[in-house]
């Protein structure tokens, strides 16, 4: 467990710097729990990590682009450090948004899904 939190600290200060703490107007938010996000090293999965008070419910939830909700992943009361991971592998390439709150606070982070193509070599004619 302690591995499991220090960790998640770890995580979160270096995601600090790419993941911001905002809500939709872009003000800092100062609400009981702390987000980080990564890309997993496996295809297409994507770990947020959320530090909470003790006692707050958080929620977790992964949007389309038309705002439907895809997933959602309610983090007990109970619990200080989760670490939830979304499988995007079935979605289609575009933009997604993923958005926690504990219902006083929102943070709001947009996730671009795009499929890499294979580079087509490029075949050349010589003649002599």
């Amino acid at each position: 467990m302690k591995t499991f939190i220090s960790s998640l600290l770890v995580a979160l200060s270096v995601s600090a710097s790419t993941v911001a703490l905002a809500n939709v107007d872009g003000e800092k938010v100062s609400g009981s729990y702390q987000v980080g996000m990564y890309a997993s090293s496996e295809a297409a999965k994507l770990n947020v990590m959320v530090a909470k008070e003790k006692g707050t419910q958080v929620s977790v939830q992964l949007l389309g682009e038309n705002g439907q909700v895809l997933a959602i992943q309610r983090l007990s009361k109970h619990d200080t450090s989760v670490r939830t991971r979304f499988d995007l592998s079935e979605l289609e390439d575009g933009k997604y948004t993923v958005v926690v709150t504990d219902g006083s606070s929102k943070t709001v982070k947009e996730v671009n899904l795009q499929t890499k193509r294979p580079v087509q070599p490029e075949r050349f004619i010589s003649v002599r």
